[in-house]
């Protein structure tokens, strides 16, 4: 049966009232993507303290309170769009120092928002250092996050201490693809699993294992239709977990 006029205008409304809607949430998005890159490039011209790039407490701290609050909702299409983006700013002199802990404020704002499951696919041929810094989920909403390396990076350029996963707890990581493991150097690890298809990497993770890490898991991913090997370790104690 035709349509009468009634009913066809009242579609074209509908049609128009999800465009304005996609075209404000667009709008929205790039507006927040603004806000976060005018915050990170005024970081990035943070002078170094006593002639070093100070990458600690006080910068995390910095970061994180810089975080834009209200209607800046940090939600996965930002982060993805941040995290790709981000990759032009590679010729900085602080870009590798900086960035991973900018990222990792941006994450926990994100988190403590309500959003959750993130995924990081890194393309940036410098590497991007001290990531995952102080990141913490909660024991009854453990944070999820996903590394996906999708650069090439030299061996030599991993060679020097990156800090990763530094002062971290209840979150649950897998790292894919990384064609070089790096020197992590990292303390505080708690109640956290690492999930990768690198046997080198989970490796360089649980030779990290000090006083201050305890209740953690590694898992090594098998090809399809295999079973993944899991253990737990701490200070010092490695072995298969049960079942």
């Amino acid at each position: 049966m035709p349509k009468n006029l009634k009913d066809i205008l009242g579609d074209l409304e509908e049609q128009k009232d999800e465009r304005q809607i996609k075209v404000t949430k667009d709008e929205l998005l790039e507006e927040t993507l603004a806000m976060l890159f005018e915050i990170y490039e005024k970081k990035l011209n943070i002078p170094a303290k006593h002639g070093r790039l100070d990458i600690g407490v006080e910068l995390y701290k910095s970061f994180l309170k810089s975080m834009p609050k209200n209607k800046y909702n940090i939600g996965k299409k930002v982060m993805d769009e941040f995290v790709l983006r981000v990759a032009n700013y590679e010729q900085e002199q602080r870009f590798s120092a900086y960035t991973g802990v900018f990222i990792t404020a941006m994450m926990q704002t994100s988190f403590q928002q309500g959003h959750n499951n993130f995924e990081l696919i890194l393309t940036s041929s410098e590497p991007i250092h001290s990531l995952c810094y102080k990141l913490h989920g909660w024991q009854d909403r453990r944070l999820a996050l996903k590394i996906v390396n999708c650069a090439d990076y030299p061996k030599n350029v991993m060679q020097q201490p990156i800090n990763w996963f530094d002062d971290m707890t209840y979150v649950d990581i897998t790292i894919l693809g990384l064609n070089v493991v790096p020197h992590i150097m990292s303390i505080g690890i708690n109640n956290c699993t690492f999930t990768s298809d690198s046997e080198s990497l989970l490796k360089e993770i649980e030779s990290l294992s000090t006083d201050a890490d305890i209740n953690n898991k590694t898992c090594l991913l098998f090809p399809k239709g295999a079973e993944p090997a899991q253990k737990s370790y701490n200070t010092t104690h490695l072995a298969v977990a049960e079942a």
